[in-house]
């Protein structure tokens, strides 16, 4: 099977490594699998042993030209260019494949439009919308609206998880979770125990991420005299820091994971798409790091503790409950190690194969 996965450019987001590492999975499979994007592109963050294709003015070129700083007129002309470049490339090499895959929502209006007979997919790995009406870019309304019009457009959809088939206009049937590379994100030999406790979190500046209130909890810890200590993994230059935080840049999957087995316990206490998958909930998993969350799949009373959004007070007293209780801790992070055994990149890759040949 052929597979041509379009995108407007790469990035360091964890979407992208989804597709990087499942393209990887399908070409170890026998399948063809190629990436296309524009040429104002970085190379891929994460690798990938897809093909890799740019397409500059409509044609295809060797390799992908240095990204220039643009004026915001510029990024405004750019926006609408990358877009007509994109459907363009795909129909140059369209005929070559079996499925164009769209994954992203500004993705799919290139593949809606592109005269091809290949299958077209849109791999929702996000409810976007509610990201952008939570953002306070200045453009954020348009994208909003876009992502909500990807929605309607006709392509097939499949999402990364069930609960966001019940989003509004989202109408797949299928869902492929992303996947976790256990050879990486392995178990760790300990838990919580009398050592003096280090919690984390992933450092993102957006508010419905939720690492704001993680420290929040920390401090509340701090002032009640707990000995306790805080790793953030990126985002320093986001937060100020007059608490003996320590952050942290992993560079790599393996300094990650790393990261992850060097806490007790890991916050993800974001506030949209609970319910969904989150990687920091999934990779401390897979760590044997005990996990505190707003409610991301597949965390649940046996395998974490859930807490309500925006509320470091319910966080605080988690991790002192955890602290008492080590053979509780332990006994959630021994299940919730056997929960995310189903993440795999081979089994999530395979489903994701077995629906795109249903399709052909």
């Amino acid at each position: 099977m052929n597979i041509l996965i379009p995108v407007l450019g790469f990035g360091k987001q964890g979407g992208y490594r989804v597709l990087s590492k499942m393209a990887s999975e399908w070409v170890d499979m026998g399948c063809k699998v190629s990436f296309i994007s524009v040429a104002d592109s970085i190379y891929p963050h994460y690798p990938t042993k897809a093909e890799i294709l740019w397409v500059k003015k409509g044609k295809l070129v060797p390799e992908n030209t240095k990204v220039l700083k643009k004026t915001w007129l510029k990024k405004a002309m750019a926006f609408v260019t990358r877009f007509i470049d994109l459907k363009k490339g795909i129909e140059k090499v369209g005929f070559d494949y079996d499925i164009v895959l769209a994954n992203q929502s500004l993705t799919a209006f290139p593949v809606s439009w592109a005269k091809i007979d290949a299958h077209k997919c849109y791999y929702i790995q996000s409810y976007e919308p509610l990201q952008y009406a939570a953002s306070n870019e200045w453009y954020s309304f348009a994208l909003r609206q876009l992502s909500i019009r990807s929605y309607k457009l006709s392509l097939y959809q499949i999402v990364n998880s069930p609960v966001i088939t019940r989003s509004p206009n989202i109408n797949a049937q299928e869902f492929v979770f992303p996947g976790i590379d256990l050879s990486i994100f392995f178990k760790k030999n300990t838990s919580v125990g009398t050592h003096t406790l280090t919690i984390g979190c992933i450092g993102r500046k957006e508010p419905f991420k939720g690492t704001a209130i993680a420290i929040d909890a920390y401090q509340i810890l701090k002032k009640n005299g707990l000995e306790i200590n805080m790793k953030i993994a990126f985002g320093q230059e986001y937060f100020d820091n007059d608490n003996d935080i320590r952050f942290e840049r992993p560079s790599n999957d393996t300094e990650l994971a790393a990261y992850y087995r060097s806490l007790d316990i890991l916050i993800a206490a974001g506030t949209l798409e609970l319910g969904a998958i989150h990687y920091p909930v999934i990779e401390a998993m897979a760590c044997g790091t005990n996990v505190i969350t707003t409610g991301y799949y597949p965390a649940n009373d046996s395998n974490a503790v859930i807490v309500p959004v925006n509320n470091a007070e319910a966080i605080a007293t988690a991790i002192i409950n955890l602290l008492k209780d080590p053979q509780m801790a332990l006994a959630k992070a021994e299940q919730a190690h056997k929960d995310v055994q189903q993440f795999a990149w081979r089994k999530q890759s395979t489903k994701m194969l077995e629906i795109f040949q249903r399709l052909s």
